[in-house]
Order: structure tokens, then C-alpha cells, then sequence
């Protein structure tokens, strides 16, 4: 079976019987006309060849309403650079559905699609943000997720920095964690850092802090704080072995006082997170299907 797609409102193509160079100097033309290409034509002849014509003009009405009128309407200068940014898009969703078996590809369902696209657009500049949109709607047509695609998992996108995102998708272990805190003399104690981690990836803590922080306000990850930590000390050996924490330490340490207060210790104090259920729902839904990075760094 093959697909008829309408690239304008002129002309129609038969995919199957279209050759690549062909259909590659259309969609230049196409590109310099300002049109938006569909998700069939991004997808070229591999999804064409399934024969999947219904979820694909689905998912095609959909995108035409969310984004397709929008871009029209806007100004020439933006619209060049919102074709580039939404044909990305385009261009990850079909490489997602070109993974789902025939037998599994099934109609997008459009409370989850629709939300979906008409929040990418505004993030189609920002890669790993883009390419979590294309994998739910993705992972939303493939009947083997679309039971485990949450509704709410559109909003967690958005509340997510770039650097967030890709946290996540590289992570595939539970981590160690920690505050650092002063202990006073005679007693007393502050916690001067929470959520201190750093990795070869990801080497600033302080940027990792709002990072946690953020994951657990989402749902995403969880901690148990001081209550349970790794019982084996080399799983912190990252961490208390790297430059930032030791002169975090030391400085403090040296001084003498901290806060007008005299200084008895300066101290990692230990814990770990993890994936919740939810977060890793998440991870399985809307993650890329190639992680940009390598996993996370644990001993």
C-alpha cells in the first residue's frame, strides 16, 4: 500500500513511486516557498512503505492545527527560521515512528499530541527540549508505550531546562549525593550546600544542585537524605576527591569561623538519589532514543 501525501495545495505525490533525489529537490523548493513539510515526507520512504496511511494524516490534521496556520502568519524573517526549527522537529518524530513495527504504529491520540505540539513550537531551537516532544508523541502512537504516556508528562517538559533533560536522559543508576555541613564549636551545625554532586559530564555543582532540586519538585527523582546513604565509601570517592568540594572544605577549615561562629568540622554529609516510578515512566516515554552523553558517572 502506498501513502498520497499533499505537499501543497496543488500538488500530490505517490511516495512509492517518488525517487530520493526527486523528492530532495521538492522539498528545497518547497523550503524556499516557506512551506512546512509533513511528517510522511520527513519520514521519506521507510514509514511510507508500512502502509500507515490513517495515524500518519492523524497525526499530519493535528500538526496543521497546532503549528502549520500559526507559522503562516508570522513575519518573513521569522518564518525562515521557524520552518528550519519545526522541520527538526518534524525530522525526530519520523525517525521515532520509522522504529515502531507496522503491527504497533497506531492513531495519535490527540488530548496527548495536540498539547504536545502546540508547547514544542516554542522549543524546536532547543534540542534535547525538541527531541523529548518528538519521543512522547512518538512513543504515544506505538502501542507497546501509549498506556504509559502521562498526560502530565507534556508539562514536566516544559518546566525542564535543556541541562535538566538531558540529566535525565543520561541517568541509568542510583547516584550519590550529599550536603556539605559545618559543624561548630561547642555545637551547632549549618548546612552550607545542599544537593552537592558533580560528575565528568556535569561538573559544576552548583548548577547540578538547581538541577536536583528541581527533579524532586517535579517527581522525577527522590532522596532520603541523611537517613540512608552507600555503605561502601568509594561510591563518594568522585566526589570527595574533586577539586570544588576540597576547596569548599579547606577554605572554610582554614578561616577558622564561619558565620561568627568557630569552626569544628567541615563535613560531606552522605545520601543518594534515584529515579521515582514516575521518573522513570518518564525516562521510558519521552527520552531520546540515543543519548547525547554517556551515562553518569558512579564507582
Amino acid at each position: 500500500m502506498s501513502i498520497t501525501i499533499t505537499i501543497t495545495n496543488a500538488v500530490t505525490i505517490d511516495m512509492k513511486i517518488v525517487s530520493f533525489n526527486f523528492l530532495t529537490s521538492l522539498l528545497e523548493r518547497m523550503f524556499m516557498e516557506q512551506q512546512l513539510i509533513t511528517i510522511a515526507t520527513a519520514a521519506g520512504t521507510t514509514l511510507v512503505t508500512k502502509g500507515i496511511s490513517a495515524p500518519i494524516e492523524s497525526f499530519n490534521d493535528l500538526w496543521n492545527g497546532a503549528i502549520g496556520h500559526r507559522i503562516k502568519a508570522w513575519s518573513e524573517e521569522r518564518k525562515i527560521k521557524a520552518f528550519d526549527n519545526v522541520n527538526k522537529l518534524m525530522e525526530d518524530i519520523a525517525e521515532n515512528l520509522n522504529s515502531i513495527p507496522q503491527d504497533n504504529l497506531i492513531d495519535p491520540e490527540a488530548s496527548i499530541v495536540g498539547p504536545a505540539l502546540e508547547s514544542a513550537k516554542y522549543y524546536c531551537d532547543q534540542e534535547m527540549l525538541r527531541k523529548m516532544f518528538a519521543k512522547v508523541i512518538s512513543s504515544s502512537m506505538d502501542n507497546r508505550l501509549s498506556s504509559k504516556v502521562h498526560h502530565s508528562f507534556i508539562e514536566i517538559i516544559k518546566q525542564l531546562s535543556p541541562i535538566e533533560a538531558k540529566f535525565i536522559t543520561d541517568m541509568s543508576k542510583t547516584l550519590p549525593l550529599g550536603d556539605i555541613v559545618v559543624d561548630y564549636e561547642p555545637s551547632g551545625q549549618n548546612r552550607i550546600f545542599n544537593y552537592f554532586y558533580l560528575d565528568a559530564n556535569y561538573p559544576d555543582p552548583k548548577v547540578n544542585s538547581i538541577t536536583i532540586s528541581n527533579l524532586l519538585r517535579l517527581g522525577i527523582i527522590w532522596s532520603p537524605g541523611s537517613l540512608e546513604y552507600f555503605s561502601d565509601d568509594r561510591s563518594y570517592e568522585y566526589i570527595l576527591q574533586s577539586t570544588k568540594y576540597i576547596e569548599i572544605r579547606d577554605q572554610i577549615t582554614a578561616a577558622g569561623y564561619h558565620r561568627g561562629k568557630k569552626v569544628k568540622t567541615v563535613k560531606f554529609q552522605k545520601s543518594y538519589f534515584d529515579l521515582t516510578p514516575y521518573g522513570t515512566n518518564f525516562k521510558e516515554i519521552c527520552t531520546p532514543l540515543k543519548s547525547i552523553n554517556q551515562t553518569l558517572h558512579v564507582k
